[in-house]
């Protein structure tokens, strides 16, 4: 992964532990897991290539990314898988398609867990290191309980990594920050719910935008909604919001935007950025971004 991929996961935060259940919670879980058992193997190994795993979709969401470090040249490129969860799964287990086959479950790349959210959201990743030039992969996810799948656990939307010959091709591209912009010698102000606006992204569908504050405290995390549009207000509730936070006056925070196509890859994505968060008292002080 590059620098900026890496500065991110330096400054991403776990800010709950996992989620806690009751013992009655846990014997009704294991009854359901023992009754609905079927679905639960990686199909040996040779799926048919009508193969699904069994399960049942819902708000679950499954993003792919190609990553490599290219201030390696040595580096391998490989594929990043992230799964931002809203059931009461407490894992997930990945599984690949490739053409003219079933999806099968990848017991080498398992997803780990990744952080909690303060709109009951989980998130869990994985890397596949098997990316092959010349041939595209679908994945898709399936909730686990206890490190049991069944036919009735969660699944997310299925999502897809197109052929290329070179991976470099389908690394995420950048996308500027348009307002609020600082400099190295003029950091911008805003108030405690500006807009933030960026350039759009060949491909893109909706953003994913995160902000932490200096002291890596999270205070927003979530998608825009799929219409395209590259502005965004906070505190607006538009999107798939995971996590918000007023953000605190006299504050520093960083913030970036990942652009995400229909096929769920993210195919773009922003620098970190930085403002301050000051009173509105002096108005003509602050930066107002128009949508």
């Amino acid at each position: 992964m590059g620098d900026r991929e890496r500065n991110w996961d330096r400054m991403r935060q776990d800010v709950s532990a996992w989620r806690t259940r009751s013992a009655v919670a846990a014997l009704a879980l294991f009854t359901l897991l023992v009754l609905a058992a079927a679905g639960c193997s990686r199909n040996g190994g040779n799926p048919p290539s009508d193969f699904t795993p069994p399960g049942i979709g819902g708000a679950n969401v499954l993003t792919v990314e190609m990553v490599r470090d290219t201030s390696d040249p040595l580096s391998q490129p490989s594929v990043r898988l992230r799964v931002y969860d809203r059931s009461q799964a407490d894992g997930y287990g990945l599984y690949r398609k490739l053409p003219g086959q079933g999806f099968d479950r990848l017991m080498h790349d398992p997803l780990r867990f990744d952080g909690t959210y303060n709109q009951r959201v989980e998130t869990y990743e994985a890397i596949d290191h098997d990316w092959q030039p010349n041939r595209q992969a679908e994945y898709l996810a399936r909730g686990e309980f206890g490190g049991v799948e069944t036919g009735v656990s969660p699944t997310t939307n299925d999502a897809t990594l197109p052929s290329a010959a070179n991976a470099d091709s389908l690394l995420a591209q950048a996308i500027n920050i348009v307002c609020p912009v600082s400099t190295s010698s003029f950091t911008a102000k805003v108030d405690s719910t500006p807009v933030l606006k960026w350039s759009p992204i060949p491909g893109a569908i909706r953003y994913l935008i995160r902000i932490v504050r200096l002291d890596q405290h999270i205070f927003f995390y979530g998608f825009t909604p799929p219409d395209g549009s590259t502005s965004y207000k906070l505190g607006s509730g538009l999107g798939d919001v995971m996590h918000e936070n007023t953000l605190t006056l006299k504050s520093f925070f960083y913030w970036t935007v990942e652009g995400i196509d229909g096929n769920s890859r993210v195919v773009g994505r922003s620098p970190l950025q930085n403002f301050e968060v000051r009173t509105i008292t002096k108005p003509d002080s602050l930066i107002f971004c128009t949508p």
